[in-house]
């Protein structure tokens, strides 16, 4: 046995102990590799310093996006329900996303669940980014925090994670670890993290059988690798090498049984093709890519997708009837047009194959990936049957050669093959929508180069077509186009007609309000001050914050804020920016933006002293990067 594994133990109690006793120093280590019991190592470090040890089984979550992060919340929250209860206020909807039984048992019960409040990643848009993903995330790291500086009985010690087998993790439980570690690191708290992590190894489960010319396609153990390496390289964590390490114990978390709404789509699918039964495996997986999507588990949308593909686009007997059964069978209440891949039925196996090849290209193009993303919707532009598919597969043709490629030519040559599959008498209100959604894309395309008026006559021709249709699909349509708009107004130097244009969102709400209120009052305070309207803007900049309070969101409360102050001072109104600016630095506080805090800071003390100013102005749109979650390139 070598040097570095008789000594990782103590190097562990080392730690416990001098974030115990308060000493500068790092908050959390990562050993390279399965080094025996670590949390047995953990637990007697935390019980040395009057602590508490809590694992996170990262190889028992089934790929369950943050199923892992349970065994944190059982612990922590009924202290908190005790002790802080005005946390589980404020974090229920996180609460009620990761633990929902437990939340129940807490009377949790918040105003409005993530499903209303998040936004998610958009197929038609090719935007990967999840407001679903952040708050989980950033809402277990308040809560931690939260309970360490304000819950009695935890001051004795600090709470120490064990994160064994660190490299199977789920990308949701991985993007928790250096969320954590970051934050415990950055702030100097009392929470310690110990993983263990094999860069060369990922998740144990089964490998599809693709054909090996489409294997890059799902390059779904690369990608993982790829986020785990991101992950310990941005965690701040130290590093301890550990050689010759014996195997982890035969003890192990036994993954939870289901409950009652939870549908564990991804442990049930991957089970189900392993046993054979394909058609119960397609329609699993399927419905299971929203989900992983929403928690930016892109690797287990391409694991999933290459299991699909295998057996729908082999040539083999498939049940169609069987496909059918399991698929409205594991229905969840949520809709998600935002993903239709996952919610809109193949009934044929050519379209359960192209609902799977398009899934894949968004998967792979929100991971950069953008030339193999073009790749598999080839492949589904293939499997295409009828003008409204074919129109479908070149409208993503065109919107990821163009948006995320930048070819502009070659995308409107695929916009324009699409517009004349769905161009006639005899097309119905699906083909109408499809043509819209490429009209969309032209206009895009005509924006980025440089043609303002062509691309405002085929966004505003979109419009005027699309208007009459009533449905989840078409709503989603309409945002864009009327952000769009405005948006070319904006750029044309035209202020207020972007806000007469802007002012058509209000009508598209409806139940919808809760999710993007906020940036509609912030998108319309933004348009009405490069007008010069301060105190119409002002009034919008409250709206959209009294909006972050109501769905709980200082994260973007933080933005908002800012901009308030931002127009008090240009008003001249100095003591209410001062006040304002404290808000945005408490909501900093309070989601741990410990990145801007010294810079926000410094600002306030300008302020305050009156040698600073205020003079950036805010941008048009509440569109906050989720840098605080994200890995970054």
């Amino acid at each position: 046995m070598s040097a570095h594994t008789q000594r990782w133990p103590s190097r562990i109690s080392d730690l416990v102990r001098t974030v115990h006793e308060g000493l500068p120093g790092p908050r959390s280590l990562v050993l390279t590799s399965d080094a025996g019991d670590l949390t047995g190592a953990c637990r007697d470090a935390a019980q040395q310093s009057g602590g508490m040890c809590i694992e996170i089984p990262c190889a028992d979550g089934g790929g369950e996006p943050f199923r892992p992060l349970r065994g944190v919340i059982e612990r922590i929250l009924p202290i908190v329900h005790a002790e802080a209860i005005d946390l589980t206020r404020q974090l229920g909807a996180e609460i009620v996303a990761v633990h929902p039984r437990l939340a129940a048992s807490f009377e949790i019960t918040p105003v409005h669940t993530l499903d209303e409040i998040a936004n998610t990643p958009s197929e038609r848009r090719s935007h990967r980014e999840s407001e679903r993903s952040f708050r989980i995330v950033n809402g277990l790291a308040r809560l931690l925090h939260g309970a360490l500086d304000q819950c009695p009985s935890l001051k004795s010690g600090p709470i120490v994670l064990s994160w064994p087998s660190l490299h199977t993790a789920d990308v949701g439980t991985l993007l928790a670890f250096r969320r954590l570690s970051r934050w415990a690191n950055q702030a100097g708290s009392r929470l310690v993290l110990v993983a263990s992590a094999d860069p060369h190894h990922g998740p144990d489960v089964p490998e599809p059988a693709v054909p090996a010319e489409l294997a890059d396609c799902f390059s779904w153990r690369e990608q993982h690798r790829r986020l785990l390496t991101g992950v310990l390289r941005q965690s701040l964590a130290e590093t301890l090498p550990i050689e010759d390490a014996a195997p982890s114990p035969a003890e192990r978390t036994v993954p939870a049984k289901a409950e009652p709404g939870d549908f564990q789509l991804v442990r049930r699918s991957l089970e189900a093709f392993a046993a054979g039964r394909a058609e119960e495996g397609s329609a699993l997986a399927m419905r299971a890519m929203a989900p992983a999507a929403f928690a930016l588990d892109y690797a287990t949308v391409l694991l999933l997708c290459a299991h699909v593909v295998a057996v729908a686009d082999n040539g083999e007997p498939f049940d169609q009837g069987a496909f059918d059964a399991a698929w409205q069978a594991s229905a969840e209440a949520a809709h998600h047009p935002a993903l239709e891949f996952a919610v809109q039925q193949p009934h044929t196996r050519e379209e359960l194959a192209g609902a799977a090849w398009r899934a894949a290209g968004f998967a792979n193009s929100c991971l950069g990936s953008h030339e193999t993303a073009l790749r598999c919707y080839h492949q589904a532009a293939r499997l295409a049957r009828g003008h409204q598919q074919q129109a479908q597969a070149l409208m993503y043709l065109g919107l990821i050669t163009g948006k995320r490629l930048h070819r502009i030519d070659e995308a409107e040559a695929h916009i324009r093959a699409g517009i004349a599959e769905v161009t006639g008498d005899d097309v119905d209100v699906v083909g109408v929508l499809e043509r819209c959604w490429l009209l969309n894309v032209n206009a895009l395309m005509a924006y980025s180069g440089g043609r303002f008026k062509d691309a405002m006559r085929m966004a505003r021709e979109a419009w005027a077509t699309v208007r009459p249709i009533q449905s989840s699909e078409a709503t989603h349509l309409k945002v864009n186009l009327v952000s769009n708009i405005s948006v070319l107004y904006e750029k044309a130097g035209q202020p207020a007609e972007a806000v007469k244009v802007w002012e058509k969102f209000r009508a598209l709400l409806g139940r919808a309000n809760a999710l993007f209120a906020k940036h509609y009052h912030f998108r319309e305070a933004g348009l009405r001050l490069a007008a010069g309207q301060l105190d119409e803007a002002l009034e919008a900049y409250q709206a959209s914050f009294d909006q972050c309070e109501a769905t709980t969101d200082p994260f973007h409360a933080q933005i908002v804020a800012e901009a308030c102050a931002h127009v008090e001072f240009k008003k001249g109104a100095v003591a209410e920016a001062i006040s304002w600016y404290e808000r945005a630095v408490d909501a900093a506080w309070t989601v741990g933006d410990h990145e801007r805090l010294p810079s926000m800071q410094a600002t306030l003390a300008g302020l305050v002293d009156g040698s600073g100013s205020l003079d950036a102005v805010p941008p048009t749109k509440l569109n906050r990067p989720f840098d605080l979650v994200n890995v970054a390139n």
